[in-house]
């Protein structure tokens, strides 16, 4: 299944992409973003540890981006200072508050700016979250920040969850993918292989099925 063919079955959809590492999140959504959803996505970022990782691996991974659409992505950041230093900055929140609170200004930012319904938010860094807050205030935060767009596309990518957070992730989103390494991974060599499949899906022509293979830099269409 190509990406594009991907983006469109998820259209409307709240779905989580749950890595084993950064590398093979980053790989991913550097792959993920580098499709015509770049053109209609807002980027949330939350943290200052994760947006200086992002600035790193989008500056790393510069040959699977346009850097000219890099810098007209609108990014919603939360954290503790306005600094991105990637793409156009149209909001920044406050990151020390109540995690409720801060989805609800999410969420209410969002609706203005999918007023047409015809955007899609890609979350990272949110993983951080798991660490912070307990399972029940992510729950109600969550289902605070859907509630404002209940039908707009919704993409968390996330790696290195919380232990305790991954039984609400297959309750909470419509689709969960999983990123996994292979069998073939090998931490002595160069190249880095990892397994992206469907785990859960509730969107009827979106069966757990196998999508993609990870090695190195590149996402292989295995189907």
């Amino acid at each position: 299944m190509q990406l594009e063919e991907l983006v469109a079955v998820l259209e409307g959809a709240n779905v989580a992409v749950v890595a084993d590492d950064e590398y093979s999140a980053a790989t991913f959504l550097c792959n993920f973003i580098n499709t015509d959803i770049i053109k209609r996505m807002i980027l949330v970022v939350y943290s200052e540890i994760k947006c200086k990782k992002i600035k790193k691996v989008l500056k790393s991974k510069h040959e699977l981006w346009n850097s000219k659409s890099l810098e007209r992505v609108p990014v919603v950041k939360v954290g503790k200072t306005d600094e991105v230093g990637f793409g156009d900055t149209i909001a920044y929140i406050e990151g020390s508050g109540d995690l409720k609170d801060i989805c609800t200004e999410v969420g209410a930012i969002l609706k203005k700016l999918n007023a047409h319904e015809s955007k899609a938010a890609v979350f990272v860094g949110f993983e951080l979250a798991s660490y912070l807050y307990d399972p029940v205030k992510i729950t109600y935060a969550i289902e605070e920040l859907f509630a404002y767009v209940p039908n707009m596309t919704k993409y968390f990518i996330l790696s290195q969850i919380k232990s305790e957070c991954h039984p609400l992730i297959s309750n909470i989103f419509d689709v969960v993918i999983r990123i996994k390494r292979s069998q073939d991974f090998d931490v002595m060599s160069y190249s880095r292989t990892y397994d992206v499949y469907v785990e859960h899906s509730i969107v009827g022509n979106l069966p757990p099925i196998p999508l993609y293979r990870i090695d190195g830099d590149s996402l292989v269409d295995i189907l």
